[in-house]
């Protein structure tokens, strides 16, 4: 049997050319595609409807990180603010705290335990509102010691900073004794 395909110099005769079988496979490839085969049209549909989905689906996705990104966006610009406001809030408190612990310092030691150990704001209230129960007043300055005869700087006993502070209010030193002493 392999004998009879060849010929006589050995090979196998060719039964068809390339051309003609180009032209045999577009035909036949045509022929599939043609509307004679449904089943080809179906799948054809079938994958256009295929390709469809997809290019909604991306296109959703797309709008959707265009979404994300805004949002996010939005989250970023907050959370600048937000941290800002807290810094600030913790700058406030620790000024409450200093402004606190100074009054509290101001307490005699014996009546410092009196001072509740509540909010700051309320602690800062309650201090204010009870001072000066808790406060001794500070005697006037009276320089009974120094005698009539004396100069008035001397009998006034003002300090650098208070002469300094006179001549500042444009005041004499013994109006500024006599309302601040």
């Amino acid at each position: 049997m392999a004998q009879e395909n060849q010929d006589n110099t050995g090979t196998d005769p060719k039964m068809f050319t390339q051309e003609e079988l180009d032209a045999f496979v577009a035909k036949r490839v045509a022929h599939m595609k043609s509307d004679s085969n449904p089943r080809v049209a179906e799948l054809e549909t079938e994958l256009q409807r295929i390709k469809d989905e997809e290019t909604t689906r991306i296109q959703s996705q797309l709008e959707e990180q265009g979404e994300y990104k805004k949002l996010n966006e939005g989250l970023k610009q907050q959370l600048v603010e937000a941290t800002t406001k807290a810094q600030k809030i913790d700058s406030y408190n620790e000024l409450l705290e200093s402004t606190a612990q100074t009054m509290i310092e101001e307490i005699p030691e014996d009546l410092r335990t009196l001072v509740p150990d509540i909010e700051i704001s309320q602690k800062l209230g309650w201090l204010r509102t009870n001072k000066s129960k808790l406060v001794k007043p500070t005697a006037p300055k009276i320089n009974g010691e120094k005698g009539a005869g004396g100069s008035t700087s001397e009998a006034l006993d003002l300090t650098d900073e208070d002469r300094a502070a006179a001549k500042k209010l444009k005041m004499s030193e013994e109006d500024y004794a006599k309302y601040n002493y």
